[in-house]
């Protein structure tokens, strides 16, 4: 039984406790992690257009690669979402 509880990257909880029993990253720390990523790179690529807006700045090649890196990571994390979404669906789904 104790190697149930020795999953890594799961953050098992214990459900008299309330309590996380694994020290690791679990999937909601990654997924937050990534969340803050994307929205990073969103204020980032927002920044950079600000400049060129303003004058300030004259790189637009590197504006659009950051609009462009902006949208592809907000793309891919729609289509997790849209994953995970389905497979909590799924998962609800099941007879036990």
């Amino acid at each position: 039984m104790d190697n149930v509880n020795k999953i890594n990257g799961a953050a098992l909880v214990d459900p008299l406790n309330k309590q996380s029993i694994s020290k690791g990253n679990g999937f909601g720390k990654i997924l937050e992690d990534s969340i803050e990523k994307v929205n990073k790179l969103q204020q980032e690529a927002d920044n950079s257009v600000k400049k060129i807006v303003e004058g300030k700045g004259d790189d637009i090649v590197g504006t659009v690669l950051a609009l462009e890196k902006a949208d592809q990571s907000l793309k891919l994390m729609t289509e997790v979402r849209n994953k995970v979404i389905a497979a909590y669906n799924q998962v609800m789904r099941m007879q036990v």
